[in-house]
């Protein structure tokens, strides 16, 4: 009897973090313009992991960003950096900042971004 209370509580205490976020989501918590370090923030407390350079490549930055960034997969030389981060559902986010990037990211502003599942 005590183990079923207990597996009844922890669906109890379970469920409601299911339920509150049973979607994937459709939109990201960004504007254009926005500092890259400011919606990185954002992004990160809405779920999302980056993700180490999709295809390999060195983020072009230097060792200390590229590090604090892991998400930046390259850099040109007109300042448009190409970011990834995934969620739980699978789900690419797939940003274009315009700046130069700096240590903190505030100096790079978000351009564009996609959604791919």
């Amino acid at each position: 009897m005590k183990k079923r209370l207990a597996l009844c509580l922890a669906g109890v205490l379970v469920w409601p973090a299911w339920a509150a976020n049973p979607q994937p989501p459709k939109t990201v918590p960004i504007k254009q313009g926005m500092a890259y370090a400011k919606a990185r923030k954002l992004i990160l407390k809405a779920g999302w992991e980056p993700i180490h350079a999709v295809n390999g490549e060195a983020c072009g930055y230097g060792e200390k960003i590229c590090k604090k960034f892991p998400e930046i997969e390259s850099c040109l030389a007109d300042g448009y950096c190409k970011m990834f981060f995934k969620n739980e559902w699978d789900m690419m986010l797939v940003l274009i900042t315009l700046g130069d990037m700096d240590a903190k990211g505030e100096n790079a502003q978000i351009e564009s971004w996609s959604l791919k599942k």
